[in-house]
């Protein structure tokens, strides 16, 4: 019980948990835990913070809760980060590597929120919009390229050069 409680302390002041004044009522909270029946908390509960949640209130412990919720919180291990750097790496590559910080990050969102599934559904109406939005664009190009002042004579040139640059929106 020696070493739990310097290990406690010293993991405590590591990520500087709690203040200088409240190291008395630690040592007086990890005293008390001694006597507190770990096993019976340990089977009413399904999970450890449920468990430190009644210990918390019944046994009228404040600090060890919040040392063990915050140690709860680490990660242990990194493999979340390294795959979202994998991910990274096969989306921005040396060919797609002029992505907006926005693309690249809803395009890491997508491949992340639908890595389970593999199937992404789309709604009728936003392809309808992606391919106006498309002519629009088109339509756009054409107009600058064709007159300084975006402005076009006949509006039946817009759909010629379209055809003759045989644009599919679909």
């Amino acid at each position: 019980m020696i070493a739990f409680k310097r290990k406690f302390k010293e993991f405590s002041e590591y990520f500087n948990l709690i203040g200088e004044e409240e190291k008395a009522l630690l040592q007086d909270e990890l005293i008390k835990m001694k006597n507190v029946k770990v096993d019976y908390y340990r089977n009413t509960n399904s999970n450890d913070l449920q468990m430190w949640d009644k210990i918390r209130a019944q046994e009228d412990l404040k600090l060890i809760p919040k040392i063990i919720y915050f140690a709860e919180s680490l990660p242990t291990t990194s493999a979340g980060v390294d795959q979202s750097f994998s991910l990274v790496k096969l989306i921005k590559s040396d060919i797609r590597n002029r992505l907006q910080e926005t693309t690249l990050e809803g395009l890491i969102f997508v491949a992340q929120e639908y890595s389970e599934t593999q199937i992404i559904s789309i709604d009728s109406r936003i392809i309808n919009l992606a391919i106006q939005l498309k002519k629009d664009y088109a339509i756009k190009k054409v107009i600058k390229k064709k007159s300084p002042q975006n402005q076009i004579e006949n509006p039946k040139e817009i759909n010629e050069v379209i055809d003759e640059k045989n644009i599919c929106f679909e």
